[in-house]
């Protein structure tokens, strides 16, 4: 599904001289840890941004599912209705890298599902055929313990978790920390895969998506259709936070947008960097990159 011009919330002219403003949060590792709720002092800091006028864009590997966890439930469970409203009317949500889109819908807390690009069946055997030939060629050391599937099917993205979808957090930290491991398992499956995109996502994971079908795709729309087709003149009022822009990290095609992007290696860092932009009180845009 296309979403046409117009389907996203839009600013006008008026709305864009006075809010002139768009952050973008990769979710794991910068608004939460891994698979974790994102906590009081973040769901205080977005609200307090949302106050300011600034629409809120959240883009991850994580399915929708994931996203109804540790964002929606989250949120839902520490602010007030009232609040969750205002919040939650200047969010887009980018579930599986960008390959869906969703926006908020009214309560009890419903979220539509706008776009989606689903694999077909063909799709998903051969990535499943190029994982098996890794498991063959002991590229990947198999845990005595799997916690959850190793292998999951998201739609519109397949997702391999090398301890397993449910795994520790304690575990997942320590297992590829320089992502070494991952790295030799991700030039197999390109070399295999050429025509789809692979890249490192989570502490312990690889995405498959379609070619093209990636966070830059996905903010690419939302820029579009909030500011319109001709947007360059409105990247110096956008922020985009993650903590995987390195070569080969889910967060990296990002740059090619010319977005300015903010490096943070933990949630920590992510909340002093908020908290710094409303110190200025997001009056102008972020005058650096890292």
């Amino acid at each position: 599904m296309i979403v046409e011009t117009g389907q996203l919330p839009s600013l006008d002219k008026s709305e864009r001289n006075v809010f002139p403003r768009i952050l973008i949060f990769d979710l794991d590792g910068t608004l939460a840890k891994s698979k974790q709720p994102i906590d009081s002092e973040v769901a205080y800091l977005l609200l307090e941004v949302s106050r300011r006028g600034c629409l809120i864009v959240i883009v991850s590997g994580a399915g929708f599912s994931q996203f109804s966890k540790q964002v929606v439930g989250s949120l839902e469970s520490l602010a007030t209705e009232e609040c969750l409203y205002m919040m939650f009317r200047n969010m887009i949500l980018l579930p599986l890298n960008g390959s869906e889109v969703y926006l908020f819908d009214g309560f009890p807390a419903r979220w539509r599902r706008i776009m989606s690009s689903d694999f077909d069946e063909m799709e998903k055997q051969r990535i499943y055929d190029a994982f098996e030939e890794v498991f063959s060629k002991s590229l990947y050391d198999h845990p005595e313990k799997v916690y959850g599937q190793l292998i999951e099917d998201r739609g519109g993205q397949v997702t391999f978790s090398a301890l397993g979808q449910d795994a520790p957090l304690e575990l997942k930290e320590k297992f590829d920390p320089d992502r070494t491991k991952r790295l030799a398992i991700m030039k197999h499956l390109k070399m295999m895969l050429p025509d789809f995109e692979v890249r490192i996502g989570g502490t312990t994971s690889i995405d498959i998506t379609r070619k093209g079908m990636d966070k830059a795709y996905g903010v690419d729309l939302v820029m579009r259709n909030v500011v319109g087709p001709e947007y360059e003149w409105f990247l110096p009022m956008c922020l985009f936070v993650g903590d995987a822009l390195y070569e080969g990290g889910n967060d990296e095609s990002v740059r090619r947008l010319r977005i300015p992007c903010h490096q943070v290696e933990t949630v920590s860092d992510t909340k002093v960097l908020i908290r710094n932009l409303l110190e200025r009180r997001l009056t102008s845009g972020p005058q650096s990159r890292r």
